[in-house]
């Protein structure tokens, strides 16, 4: 049943929305810039993309078959039909917050512990396939143990193997807490992405995204709660479709990295104004490595960056529409869809509240210095704007928490359920980290240098020698490494062309987006930077058209030239960034590019 309070926010939203398009509906609005090329470009860009992404995106494999042990004591017995030497287990992992050990018993009734790495993690192994090497010796093994010593543990599938790596699917399995018939805990023969697991588990962080979008969609109390629910719940929408599989925690993100393409490249002809600068746009951010990576994970960067830009965009419609003399009522829909962006970005992720600046500065600017308004006028249209950039946003910050307070029986009052979590969120990142440390963190001057690119995932076959599969967060050397040159270029640019409000915006959402991690004290990564990136590109693009303007043809040659080397470093950086299997030798011969790098 809705609330009272769950259906006045949902009233908001809807009387906003009624009210612009209602407005909105005989003003006139920004000018359309998209012909039938500009539309047949979009499709073929975008579609090339969404085809590329797809590729080793994710296994769809379910294992329809879960022993769960719900309380210390609880035992799984894996019997072999004839005693072995044993190499290998393989093991996936659902739930996985508890504590356990596994042990064998030799064909002379000795009992020995069996040493387990994952076990010990210090963090938990959500949804993934785990491996054990056992030690070679000559016992032959007729009985392997699983005890849980804390709960919960979810077993989903074991895949074992003798010492010749020979698979081993004549077992017998039986628990001491449950008479179900547990025969579809192995295969008949070896399950796919077992060794080689980026297709079939979670990597990183999506150990907490993916596993909390799965409680959320099964009413469970989730994992994470240090960030708002709305990206988990839109990854969520994934698994509902296509089931608890990589591709279905991963399906929405990379939607999301598909959808900036085609954003990017109507952003980029918004801006510029030519076909040119916004191919070149929409090509730089397809050849950017880390939206190709992250885009392919669960992870909430990728979702809240798509956000951040499409609120940047109806900021600028809005601007433009201000510059040229737009009524207040024309700008309705443009500052309506910005403020609804707003509000799903901080949904997903409190980072998209550095935008919040560039909000202030540009209302301001418009509302003031080119509408000169009366005070009437003035609060008129002060009232709209706290609306839409405030009581539009909270609504939907609001509402994205109704999936989590439903799995929480205690708790049945939304506005102070969301009190405590903003608490909670806030004491966790202003000092739950402060101590933290990762041999991959890095500082906010590092990232556009590419100090310190981020392994998140690496496997080396034991059988193929140098073949190994990795997937590395870092971004495009021949665009983070222009960041700065670029920056100190459009500032002196927007002090040299004061009339255009381009390089001023350009450098003030960059600056936003990027400057707050200067203030942050706890421990932070490469991805951070992420939302920024599309920027940077816009900001590249403007640089390079101002130099086009010159028509001259070694400038020509330098702009066309660069993305063409560009686009060859996004190939060259593909097998270390995509989980695909690939030569080691190739990885380490030619993709350290800087001194430090080992991924």
């Amino acid at each position: 049943m809705l609330t009272l309070e769950t259906s006045i926010l949902i009233a908001i939203i809807i009387a906003s929305a009624a009210y612009v398009w209602r407005k909105s509906s005989s003003a006139k609005t920004a000018p359309i810039l998209l012909d039938k090329y500009d539309k047949l470009i979009i499709s073929l860009l975008s579609i090339g993309y969404a085809l590329f992404s797809f590729i080793h995106l994710g296994s769809f494999q379910q294992f329809k078959t879960t022993w769960s042990g719900q309380e210390a004591g609880n035992q799984l017995n894996i019997q072999f039909a004839t005693p072995s030497k044993i190499g290998h287990i393989y093991y996936y992992s659902g739930i996985n917050n508890g504590k356990y050990h596994w042990s064998d018993l030799n064909n002379a009734n000795q009992e020995e512990l069996i040493n387990d790495p994952t076990a010990n993690l210090g963090y938990p192994a959500h949804f993934k396939w785990n491996k054990i090497d056992l030690p070679v010796n000559d016992a032959l093994i007729q009985q392997i143990n699983l005890t849980i010593d804390q709960a919960p543990l979810e077993i989903k599938q074991l895949a074992i193997f003798d010492t010749n790596n020979n698979y081993i699917s004549n077992l017998n399995i039986k628990a001491n807490n449950s008479a179900e018939n547990l025969s579809g805990l192995i295969s008949s023969s070896a399950p796919q992405d077992y060794d080689n697991s980026f297709s079939s588990s979670t990597v990183f962080d999506e150990i907490f995204y993916a596993t909390t979008a799965y409680q959320l969609l099964h009413g469970l109390d989730p994992y994470v709660a240090v960030h708002p629910p709305l990206g988990m719940i839109l990854i969520a929408l994934g698994i509902a479709i296509f089931g608890m599989s990589a591709f279905g925690w991963r399906i929405i993100p990379d939607i999301c990295s598909i959808l900036l393409v085609p954003l990017i490249y109507i952003f980029a002809k918004r801006l510029f104004k030519t076909r040119r600068a916004a191919i070149i746009s929409t090509i730089l951010i397809m050849s950017e490595c880390m939206h190709y990576t992250l885009g392919r994970l669960a992870f909430l960067d990728g979702i809240v960056t798509l956000f951040i830009i499409l609120e940047y965009y109806y900021l600028y419609s809005y601007l433009e529409l201000r510059s040229n003399g737009a009524k207040f009522s024309a700008c309705y829909r443009s500052l309506w869809l910005a403020g609804l962006a707003f509000g799903l970005g901080i949904s997903c992720k409190w980072s998209a509240l550095y935008s919040a600046i560039p909000i202030i500065v540009i209302l301001l600017y418009g509302e003031i210095i080119l509408a000169r308004p009366n005070l009437r006028q003035f609060l008129h249209s002060l009232v709209i704007n706290l609306v839409f950039f405030v009581v539009l946003p909270i609504s939907i910050y609001s509402l994205s928490y109704l999936p989590f307070i439903h799995s929480q029986p205690n708790e049945n009052e939304l506005f102070k359920f969301i009190w405590r979590m903003l608490q909670y969120m806030y004491e966790f990142q202003a000092y739950g980290l402060q101590n933290a440390t990762h041999p991959y963190a890095s500082s906010w001057l590092n990232w556009p240098l590419l100090k310190t690119p981020m392994s998140i995932f690496f496997w080396q076959s034991s059988n193929v020698p140098n073949l190994s599969a990795s997937a590395v967060l870092t971004g495009n050397p021949l665009i983070y490494w222009l960041t700065l040159p670029m920056l100190a270029m459009l500032t002196i640019q927007a002090f040299r062309q004061l009339k255009d409000y381009r390089a001023w915006f350009l450098l003030l959402v960059i600056l936003a987006q990027y400057l707050p991690y200067a203030f942050i004290k706890h421990i932070m990564f490469i991805y951070y930077f992420y939302s920024s990136v599309p920027l940077i590109i816009l900001g590249l693009v403007y640089l390079s058209e101002t130099m086009l303007d010159w028509n001259q043809r070694w400038v020509r040659y330098c702009v066309y030239g660069y993305l063409l080397a560009v686009i060859l470093s996004f190939i060259a950086f593909l097998p270390a960034i995509g989980g695909f299997e690939f030569s080691r030798d190739y990885v380490v011969h030619y993709l350290f590019w800087r001194s430090g790098w080992n991924f």
